[in-house]
C-alpha cells in the first residue's frame, strides 16, 4: 500500500452512486508545495463495473463521504494499474478512509493550468471521442488535463426516452488552441438548477464567471471502442460560490 497526497481537481458522477475522482499528487507543505503527476483512484477489478468509486471507497476519517474539489487528501492506494487508455489509474484500498489534510487556494490553481497543443485530437480537430487503439504518443500520454477555455458556454436539454424515462444532457462548448470543442459535462455540482429545469428544447447559457474558470477535461472509460471526452469539473478561478443557476 502507498499513501498518496492528492489535490482533487475532478469529482463527477458516474453510474450513481459511483463517482469519478482525480487530481494531482502533492509534495511538500506550506510554501514549499510542488505538484506531481495526475492520479485517478479507481475501484479494484470486480468491485465496480467500470472502475467508479463507490461511497464506501472514498469515505473520510471524519465519517463524511463528500469529497470536495480543491481539497487535499491522503489516499491509501494499492497499486498503479496498466490501463492503456487511462495511465493515471490507481486501485484504491477498499475500507481504508481518506484523510483531508488541507486545501488549495483558487489563486494558486493557476500553477496547475496546462498548455497542450490540442485535446486528444487524433482524427478531425474537435472530435468528441478517440479510439481505444489510438497510440498514446499520438493523442498524448495522459487522459486528464486542466485547461483554460475561451468562449465557454453551456447547453442543456432533456430528451424523452422509451418507457417514460428521460435523459438530461449538458455540454460545454468552448475554444482551445484555436479549435472548437463540445464535451459532456459530468460535474453534477455545476449549474444543478439548470440541469433540473432542462426542457425538450435546448437551452444555452453562459455561466456568471464566463471564461474565468478552469476545466478538468478527461477521457472516459471505453464505450463501444471509444474513449469519450468529458468535462469532469468546472472550477471558477475566483472565490465565489459555484454556479447554481
Amino acid at each position: 500500500m502507498e499513501l498518496k497526497t492528492v489535490v482533487i481537481l475532478a469529482n463527477s458522477v458516474k453510474k450513481k452512486p459511483g463517482r469519478c475522482i482525480a487530481g494531482r499528487e502533492v509534495f511538500g507543505t506550506g510554501t514549499s508545495v510542488s505538484f506531481g503527476p495526475w492520479i485517478r483512484p479507481v475501484s479494484p477489478d470486480g468491485e465496480a463495473s467500470q472502475g467508479e468509486l463507490m461511497p464506501q471507497q472514498h469515505c473520510l476519517t471524519s465519517g463524511k463521504e463528500d469529497i470536495e474539489v480543491l481539497s487535499i487528501y491522503e489516499i491509501p492506494l494499492a497499486r498503479q494499474r496498466s490501463d492503456h487508455g487511462q495511465p493515471e489509474n490507481w486501485d484504491v484500498v477498499t475500507g481504508r478512509p481518506w484523510k483531508r489534510v488541507g486545501s488549495l487556494n483558487r489563486p494558486n490553481l493557476q500553477a496547475l493550468i496546462e498548455e497542450l497543443p490540442h485535446l486528444w485530437d487524433v482524427g478531425a480537430p474537435g472530435e468528441r471521442k478517440v479510439h481505444v487503439d489510438a497510440p498514446l504518443d499520438v493523442r498524448g500520454n495522459t487522459s486528464l488535463a486542466l485547461i483554460r477555455p475561451s468562449g465557454f458556454k453551456v447547453w442543456v436539454q432533456r430528451e424523452q426516452r422509451h418507457w417514460h424515462t428521460s435523459k438530461t444532457t449538458m455540454r460545454g462548448v468552448f475554444e482551445y488552441q484555436g479549435r472548437d470543442y463540445e464535451f459532456d459535462i459530468t460535474d453534477d455540482s455545476f449549474a444543478p438548477c439548470r440541469r433540473a429545469a432542462a426542457q425538450s428544447n435546448r437551452t444555452e447559457f453562459r455561466p456568471p464567471f464566463g471564461d474565468d474558470c478552469a476545466l478538468c477535461v478527461s477521457l472516459g472509460t471505453p464505450y463501444f471502442g471509444y474513449h469519450y471526452k468529458l468535462i469532469a469539473a468546472v472550477i471558477p478561478l475566483r472565490n465565489r460560490a459555484r454556479s447554481s443557476t
